[in-house]
């Protein structure tokens, strides 16, 4: 799956794209909350499906999607709530539309599942760390997500997503340089973040 940072790219895409009004800092928080259960480490398969509102037919796990975005309008900020939509939908596409050609990829160089395992991680990190550096991140969205405020979502709490909130402003990038170093990811290409941020306002328009 995706990391912080693609999620936050692909979220800042649609912002400016779709010219919305109104609380970006809280948008940007909500694009990264899902994965707040994780902000300690792993969360068990259960935990983190119900997070991701998830199902193995990625049919029904858009539904999902669209039925919690649509319950929750007035309940939640509706910033907030976009940017989970937000989320959601960039898991569910990178997995419908990109994950599949990484996996031939990864599949191609080994057969040891272990470093199969580690170049996947590897990949999508990579490209977080490359991200943490661009213009659109250290110029503008970092400042509006680092001022924005965690809210409970979906049974995840605040104080979890705050934790990753915090992870992702000071942490996230020397923490990817210590495990997997400093080389640009192959596979995962700003040109394939582009097409993902692409996917998605197309499928949010669906939506709205």
């Amino acid at each position: 799956m995706p990391g912080q940072m693609m999620h936050l790219y692909v979220g800042n895409c649609l912002w400016q794209e779709q010219g919305l009004r109104g609380n970006r800092s809280q948008f940007l928080l909500g694009c990264i909350a899902p994965d707040g259960v994780n902000a300690k480490g792993f969360a068990p398969k259960k935990v983190r499906w119900r997070a991701h509102l998830r199902a193995r037919d990625l049919g029904v796990w858009k539904e999902n999607a669209l039925r919690f975005y649509q319950g929750q309008q007035g309940v939640i900020p509706w910033e907030y709530l976009l940017g989970y939509l937000v989320h959601v939908y960039t898991d569910i596409l990178w997995d419908e539309l990109f994950n599949p050609q990484l996996e031939r990829s990864i599949r191609a160089l080994t057969q040891d599942e272990d470093k199969r395992d580690f170049l996947r991680w590897s990949e999508l990190f990579l490209f977080d760390r490359l991200a943490c550096f661009q213009d659109w991140w250290k110029h503008g969205a970092r400042r509006e997500f680092a001022r924005a405020r965690a809210l409970d979502i979906n049974g995840i709490s605040s104080t979890m997503i705050e934790l990753l909130q915090k992870d992702t402003l000071f942490w996230y990038a020397n923490t990817i340089e210590e495990q997997y170093g400093t080389a640009p990811p192959c596979f995962v290409t700003q040109i394939q973040a582009e097409n993902l941020a692409s996917a998605v306002i197309e499928q949010v328009n669906i939506c709205e």
